[in-house]
């Protein structure tokens, strides 16, 4: 249940992917919650699959978490660090080998 207010504000947001949880949170009016028990479904199968549960999870953490950001950035910047470490030792190498076979055809 919301106030008409409440909805004014979720229509005003221009957001694309509309997880509601998050949205009614990101608002900021008071909340409350109403306790029920739902019964077993009497028939039929749901109608979420696993694959659309987890879009609907992926959209929850990537809409409302700096956490999926932060973790490109870490793995942005250890890839591009473990990429230059890997080129510079293969040049080093490769001016060591070329280094070592002069001395032994010039001085062998």
């Amino acid at each position: 249940m919301m106030t008409r207010e409440t909805v004014n504000e979720l229509l005003k947001m221009k957001e694309k992917v509309r997880y509601l949880p998050g949205l009614r949170t990101f608002i900021g009016f008071k909340q409350g919650y109403v306790e029920f028990v739902r019964d077993d479904r009497f028939e039929g199968n749901p109608k979420m699959s696993f694959r659309k549960l987890f879009m609907l999870a992926t959209d929850a953490i990537f809409s409302f978490s700096k956490f999926p950001l932060r973790l490109c950035l870490i793995l942005g910047t250890t890839g591009t660090v473990v990429f230059y470490a890997c080129r510079h030792l293969r040049a080093y190498c490769k001016s060591l080998r070329f280094c070592y076979n002069w001395l032994v055809f010039n001085f062998a």
